[in-house]
């Protein structure tokens, strides 16, 4: 679903375009082809937005950048098409409407059989990212508002399986945190921690990793890293990176996660810290993460306060040999 409806929108708004509007390629929602009239309704909603959809690098406010005015006009014109732009996703279809919505979050109830489940994208403009499930991943935020979703945790009945990484934020919102990995019940790794969501363009923070698994009690294998901690925002905090996973048998215990990058502003946002590394079984403990790097200062102006570098995590403690 996600590949064709980065299709539609490549195709609505044009490749030339897209081609140097790297934030908007891989993200960008969209929508199967539909019939008749509904498509021309599309078409038509598509290219009023199509101004906004190319300049999301641009400074701005929603409010500042006509955000609420233009969705007021496309929706008085769109009567053919309401409901393929502006809706929530849901457990079926998960990715919200095409300019405006919140991707559907999975839980227990709608990610059955162990299944893994992405949370749904928001709508372009505004909406939240949907929480993933048994290790899926978060669904990314609206462009113009709105924070990304949470990577799933490991399913239980999966052990080794990694969690899933959290959605980015838009112009303006925080990364999802990235989801934990399955603990190992026996001599198998455990799974890697999801990595932190982007902070948004102009303000937000990046998303924590998530933890790495436990790896299992008995002979030997490499315990799971900790994922990394997501990039800040202009001014934003990187998120912090995930613990690497603890041994309970012989072998090489997990690295704790990378904090994130501050972001960079007048004032530049504090890096994340690093994860701890996982504790020694009988074997070396996992080293920990690196703190991430402070923002720099804005270069026009009154120089601002660079941000600082988050603390390097602890490293794993060796076991009995």
């Amino acid at each position: 679903m996600r590949s064709s409806r980065r299709q539609t929108i490549a195709a609505a708004l044009g490749a030339s375009a897209l081609a140097g509007a790297a934030l908007v390629v891989g993200t960008a929602p969209a929508h199967a082809a539909q019939p008749g009239s509904s498509q021309k309704c599309v078409n038509q909603a598509l290219a009023m937005a199509r101004p906004l959809l190319l300049t999301v690098d641009v400074p701005g406010t929603a409010r500042e950048r006509g955000v609420p005015e233009l969705i007021a006009l496309i929706k008085a014109k769109s009567a053919a098409c309401l409901d393929i732009l502006f809706r929530d996703g849901t457990a079926t279809d998960p990715d919200a409407g095409l300019l405006v919505g919140n991707g559907f979050s999975f839980d227990a109830t709608t990610c059955t059989a162990g299944r893994e489940c992405d949370g749904g994208d928001a709508g372009h403009l505004l909406g939240h990212g949907g929480n993933g499930f048994n290790g899926g991943e978060g669904g990314n935020a609206g462009w113009y508002g709105g924070n990304g979703g949470n990577g799933g945790h490991a399913a239980n009945e999966c052990p080794a399986c990694h969690g899933g990484d959290g959605g980015r934020a838009g112009r303006a919102g925080n990364g999802g945190n990235g989801g934990n990995g399955g603990h190992a019940s026996i001599a198998n790794d455990g799974g890697h921690g999801g990595d932190g969501g982007h902070g948004g363009l102009f303000s937000g923070n990046g998303g924590n990793g998530g933890h790495g698994g436990n790896g299992g009690n008995a002979t030997s294998g490499t315990r799971a890293a900790g994922g990394n901690g997501g990039s800040g925002a202009t001014a934003g905090n990187g998120g912090n990176g995930g613990d690497g996973g603890t041994a309970f048998g012989v072998g090489t215990d997990g690295n704790g996660g990378n904090g994130g990058a501050g972001g960079l502003g007048s004032t530049g946002g504090n890096g994340g810290a690093g994860g701890n590394g996982g504790n020694g079984g009988v074997g070396t403990g996992g080293n920990g993460g690196n703190g991430g790097a402070g923002g720099n200062a804005g270069v026009s102006g009154v120089a601002g306060t660079a941000g600082n570098g988050g603390a390097g995590g602890d490293g794993g403690r060796r076991g009995l040999l």
